[in-house]
């Protein structure tokens, strides 16, 4: 088990998959990011992050993977929301979670790909940007340690260590 913030990642629930506007009102991640091509995301990526193409292989591995894994749901329903943060100097787009009706933001860069694939998507999100800028930021975010589940394992370990010493 290991939480980030107060989500807590272990208990796993039967996989729904929901299909926004076709009755259901929820979107998982895994959902949006079947409904994307990986070359419209890599383009789009591309123009958002020019200087971060470098491993389109990696991104393209992560983006497969996420399509195909089995996504663990998270009981406390946690949305992923994108915000544009603008200061004097710079501006980026911060990923984060929420717990509906809460107004704590939680970090996604230490889930593994099938936690993240079993979010679900804010739905005024996906009103304000397409399913491919959505993809390409969380494809961002997911890969801010590496690109594999074994790389944030270890990220994960040794924030663990540094906690207990």
């Amino acid at each position: 088990m290991f939480s980030v913030g107060r989500a807590v990642f272990a208990a796993e629930r039967p996989y729904h998959q929901v299909l926004t506007g076709l009755g259901a009102a929820e979107l998982n991640v895994q959902d949006l990011f079947r409904r994307v091509s990986w070359d419209d995301v890599a383009g789009c990526f591309a123009q958002l992050y020019p200087d971060d193409i470098e491993n389109l292989e990696g991104l393209k591995k992560v983006f497969n993977q996420v399509r195909t894994c089995a996504p663990v749901t998270d009981p406390q329903e946690m949305m992923v929301s994108i915000d544009l943060v603008q200061d004097e100097d710079e501006r980026w787009y911060d990923v984060y979670g929420r717990v509906p009706g809460e107004r704590e933001r939680c970090t996604f860069e230490l889930c593994l790909y099938r936690e993240w694939a079993g979010f679900l998507v804010d739905e005024k999100l996906l009103q304000q940007m397409s399913p491919r800028e959505i993809v390409s930021h969380m494809l961002r975010e997911m890969t801010f340690y590496g690109y594999s589940d074994e790389d944030i394992l270890a990220q994960r370990q040794e924030i663990e260590n540094l906690l207990v010493v």
